[in-house]
Order: C-alpha cells, then sequence, then structure tokens
C-alpha cells in the first residue's frame, strides 16, 4: 500500500474505473489523438488502480480485467496495443491467458499478434528467448517506475506512443 501512496502523491488522485483518464499537461485534443489501446489484467484492485494511475500519465485510459479469462475474453473482443498482465492470476494465470491469446490471433489474419507484457513483483526470468518460448514479449516489474512504463509503451506501440503524448 506504501507504493500505491506513492504513486498517487506522485500523479495526483486515482481516478476510479469509471471516470475518464486524466489528460497530461498540453496534450493535444483527446478526440484527434491516436488511441493507444492497453489491456491490464491484474486480480488486485490496487495493482489495477495503480497501473491506471501510471498509464494516465501517458494519456493512455486502460480497459480492466480481473483475471486471465476476462483478459482472454476482451482480447477476442477488441483490438488492444499492449496487454500488461499480472502474473498470477486466479482462474486463468498470465502464461494459460497468452496461450489463448495467440492462439486466436493466430486464428484471425485481421489481428495481429499483441504484445503481451507480464507485469509482476515476484521472480520471474528476463531473458528475452525463455520469454519468446513462453508467449510473453517482456516482463515489467511491480511497481514500476513511469519511466519504466514509458519505455515498454515505446518499445512495443512506438507510433501510437509518441502519438498519444
Amino acid at each position: 500500500w506504501a507504493a500505491a501512496q506513492t504513486v498517487i502523491r506522485w500523479f495526483g488522485t486515482v481516478r476510479w474505473m469509471n471516470t475518464p483518464a486524466a489528460i497530461p499537461p498540453g496534450s493535444n485534443d483527446p478526440a484527434t489523438r491516436p488511441s493507444l489501446r492497453v489491456l491490464v489484467a491484474d486480480d488486485s484492485p490496487v495493482n489495477r488502480e495503480l497501473a491506471c494511475a501510471l498509464l494516465s500519465h501517458f494519456g493512455v485510459d486502460p480497459v480492466l480485467a480481473a483475471d486471465g479469462s476476462q483478459a482472454v475474453r476482451l482480447a477476442r473482443e477488441q483490438a488492444f496495443d499492449l496487454v500488461l498482465m499480472d502474473l498470477d492470476m486466479p482462474v486463468m494465470d498470465v502464461l494459460a491467458a497468452t496461450g489463448q491469446i495467440r492462439r486466436f490471433d493466430a486464428e484471425h489474419a485481421t489481428h495481429r499478434q499483441v504484445p503481451v507484457v507480464a507485469y509482476t513483483s515476484g521472480p520471474f526470468p528476463s531473458d528475452e528467448g525463455h520469454l519468446r518460448r513462453l508467449g510473453l514479449d517482456a516482463v515489467l516489474r511491480k511497481p514500476c517506475l513511469p519511466r519504466d512504463l514509458a519505455a515498454c509503451l515505446e518499445r512495443h506501440c512506438p507510433t501510437k506512443f509518441k502519438a498519444a503524448c
């Protein structure tokens, strides 16, 4: 909870799920900006709020899921530029959910393979070859700093990230 309070102090009041994202000062009109679509899947309401606060700093209003099964359903129904998913969730963990998302992407030519980033506070290998064999594109450690999230967004969705900022 101390990390949550630090992020809240840094970015201001955390918005609740049903309110519009905060638009960073100096940004263009959100109606004319390309929308960066991020799915955040985490079973912890506090972690979802922290992710929302961090993403809203970059003008991103994420779609939220409370478990891997919800994340898979949302990824099938909507196109996302990035999926940020907790490693250990109830119902379906990140590896099972990623496998289903990858199969769906492969079966539907209209969908590109969405980058899936494991978002974890626990130990996890950062070796890229190992991550790729598991179907993941990267690992982002919790709690992450804004610069780490920015680097992740810029690496996996550079065009939309630069336009959103």
